[in-house]
């Protein structure tokens, strides 16, 4: 009832009130598609930094050691559980599939499993494997988005 009166201030001076740039219009973009994209392109990225460690390592050993630090690991961990729930929870509840969700946990699972594993091929081939079940569960989320829109 209140935005059938007449503004004050008039038109030209009312506050924009659907402004695309407003945080909570951030925040809606990310999370009804927009996180889907980047934990994609972030689990791509993270594919990368498995391969790509390895081959720092055989070439620059002190350069490597940042990034085969297992902290580096366990806050990237973390941000993927973060962002994965968020986005293929709030998913879930827009389209009604907990499939996406099944696939994208199981992906985090298997990451977190790769951190009990020594700095090897089996830590490399566990993440990478996680990262697809991730990014996998983020494409089919994607999809049932589009579907239901």
């Amino acid at each position: 009832m209140e935005n059938d009166l007449p503004s004050a201030l008039g038109p030209a001076q009312e506050p924009a009130r659907s402004s695309r740039w407003t945080l909570r219009a951030l925040g809606n973009r990310f999370v009804n598609g927009g996180g889907d994209r980047l934990a994609i392109w972030l689990s791509g990225l993270c594919v990368l930094h498995c391969i790509a460690s390895g081959f720092i390592l055989a070439s620059m050993l002190s350069a490597s050691t940042a990034l085969l630090n297992p902290a580096f690991h366990e806050v990237g961990l973390i941000l993927a559980i973060i962002l994965g729930l968020a986005v293929l929870v709030t998913g879930a509840r827009k389209h009604r599939s907990l499939t996406p969700v099944a696939v994208g946990s199981t992906g985090l699972a298997i990451m977190a499993y790769a951190l009990t594993l020594p700095h090897d091929y089996r830590e490399v081939t566990a993440t990478i494997i996680g990262l697809s079940f991730v990014a996998v569960g983020h494409e089919l989320n994607r999809r049932a988005r589009r579907r239901t829109a």
